[in-house]
């Protein structure tokens, strides 16, 4: 019983840790959704100003879009993608959380990392 405690006790405080690192922006809405071919959804979102080259200038990434950090069979990722896909269709504003750059693979290079994607109701600018 001893063992069960320290282990849980080591992954509140490493969740902790994590969870200081991720930052979060209102965007407009997202405006393309992608399901690249190594099975990572990559998204483009607009901003209040109406530029879709927003997501780099709060991350310091170095291309326009963002990448979920999980590939599309993992359960967060089916989530966010219904998400992003209601803003797209419906012009809804999102909440995005990042937490830097998405690691550079073939194709995919300087993408900002998406953590967590949600809806903002009607005229709310600071939802997270």
């Amino acid at each position: 019983m001893k063992k069960i405690c320290v282990v849980l006790g080591i992954i509140l405080v490493g969740a902790t840790a994590v969870k200081a690192q991720v930052s979060g922006v209102v965007y407009e809405r997202v405006v393309s959704v992608q399901v690249k071919d190594d099975n990572f959804v990559v998204i483009s979102v607009v901003d209040s100003r109406g530029v879709r080259r927003s997501l780099p200038q709060y991350t310091g990434c170095g291309n326009a879009f963002g990448e979920f950090k999980f590939p599309i069979t993992d359960e967060r990722t089916k989530a966010w993608l219904r998400i992003a896909m209601a803003s797209l269709i419906t012009h809804t504003k999102v909440y995005v959380r990042a937490d830097g750059c998405a690691p550079v693979r073939p194709g995919v290079g300087g993408a900002v990392s998406i953590v967590g994607i949600g809806l903002c109701k009607a005229n709310d600018n600071q939802c997270p």
